[in-house]
């Protein structure tokens, strides 16, 4: 590395450093909701550190009120040491009138838990619906009030633990993430499914306007050395197994499943081969026509035979 960009990262190290050290000189005697509204905008609220399972699901109880307002996003970050998943979650809700509104989860980690918004005693809990062990968490939270109205009583007493789901005002809080530009992902993804196979899993349906298949092809049905089964072969084939030759049976289908590519190529096969067996049809017929004709001018023939012997018989 030459010794102008070694100097660069010096300096750079030294510019964040002095900034870090600045803002927590500015900002380090300031309350939690003086730190919000002067733009310090994630502030740690709660912790928690145990090698004990959650039986119940993780709590965060909050000191955030159950009124018309309050409009927080929580961060929640850590790690699930049994799973061997990091935790990376946004929460975030409105509440107004009595209900939580507008509210949304992200996941930027190894875990999605269902997630839950509840009253108790007046203060909002989040839940999320998950059981790790020796679980490592970490609270942080974006204020604020619809009014920038942020009170450090709302900031103060949070507690991470080891509960149920509270039901009164219980909320669900659905997951919601959308991504621009290009997405590279190395290794498999699941939609519906945690432990995905393939590159794509998908436990469910999918519709698309058109899906692209880059596999084999069928064309050698038309070579010259193309072996076509007859078709009493074919016919006994079906009476022995229930189906045609070289097409999977059903229990075969219904264990390992069935490629796209490998079954377009197949029915395209079946298709050429009928073409084949259509066009060999075709022949004979035409060879019929011809051999009707033929007859049909013998049958002609015989009869003005038959009329000019029954003339030279008068």
């Amino acid at each position: 590395m030459r010794i102008d960009k070694i100097l660069y990262c010096i300096a750079s190290l030294l510019f964040v450093a002095m900034t870090f050290a600045q803002d927590e000189t500015v900002h380090g005697d300031l309350t939690v909701a003086e730190k919000l509204k002067a733009g310090i905008h994630r502030v740690n609220v709660a912790n928690y550190k145990g090698c004990d399972w959650f039986a119940n699901g993780v709590k965060i109880k909050t000191s955030i009120p159950f009124q018309s307002g309050p409009m927080p996003t929580l961060i929640i970050e850590g790690y699930d040491y049994y799973a061997g998943k990091t935790v990376g979650l946004s929460v975030a809700w409105h509440t107004w009138q009595g209900n939580y509104v507008n509210r949304s989860a992200a996941s930027w980690g190894g875990t999605t838990p269902e997630v839950s918004l509840a009253a108790e005693n007046g203060m909002t809990t989040v839940h999320l619906d998950w059981l790790p062990y020796c679980a490592k968490l970490t609270v942080s939270v974006v204020g604020s009030d619809t009014i920038g109205d942020d009170r450090d009583s709302w900031f103060e007493g949070w507690s991470i633990v080891d509960e149920v789901a509270g039901t009164a005002n219980y909320t669900a809080v659905e997951y919601s993430q959308e991504f621009r530009g290009e997405v590279s992902i190395v290794g498999n993804v699941g939609i519906g499914t945690t432990s995905p196979t393939n590159k794509l899993d998908v436990n469910g349906t999918i519709r698309a306007k058109e899906v692209i298949v880059e596999t084999g092809w069928a064309d050698h049905v038309f070579a010259p050395d193309y072996q076509l089964a007859s078709l009493s072969e074919v016919e006994a084939h079906i009476k022995a197994n229930q189906r045609l030759p070289g097409v999977p049976s059903a229990a075969e289908i219904g264990e390992t499943g069935v490629s796209l590519g490998q079954s377009q190529t197949m029915l395209l096969e079946k298709i050429e081969e009928l073409t084949l067996y259509t066009i060999d049809q075709e022949r004979e017929i035409e060879q019929l026509k011809v051999e009707n004709l033929r007859i049909e001018k013998l049958d002609a023939r015989i009869v003005e035979l038959e009329a000019l012997l029954l003339k030279t018989n008068l």
